[in-house]
């Protein structure tokens, strides 16, 4: 059995939290959708996930998009650019023949 270990709150690191969409959803962590049956929940989603793949900005945002913002959080992981695609919104790119 394996032992279960605490930690006091004291003395737990605390570390800056990067963000998708500021104050809503961070990085690597999870985000709760809550709500009734109706309400709207995936649609809600989808529309996020639709706004993100365009290169749109957030909603209640400055404006600039989420590709600098994707892009940044791709180079400090290490991962490719070259195997990530960010449209920039506003030309009508679209990345469906991209295979």
């Amino acid at each position: 059995m394996t032992k279960l270990e605490i930690t006091k709150a004291s003395e737990v690191k605390v570390r800056e939290i990067e963000w998708l969409w500021y104050p809503y959803i961070p990085f690597g962590k999870v985000t709760i959708i809550q709500g009734d049956a109706g309400d709207g929940k995936s649609s809600f989603v989808l529309t996020l996930a639709a706004m993100l793949s365009q290169g749109q900005p957030m909603p209640f945002t400055d404006g600039t998009g989420q590709s600098p913002i994707l892009t940044e959080y791709v180079r400090q992981r290490g991962w490719h650019l070259v195997q990530i695609y960010v449209d920039d919104g506003y030309s009508g790119t679209n990345f469906v023949e991209v295979r």
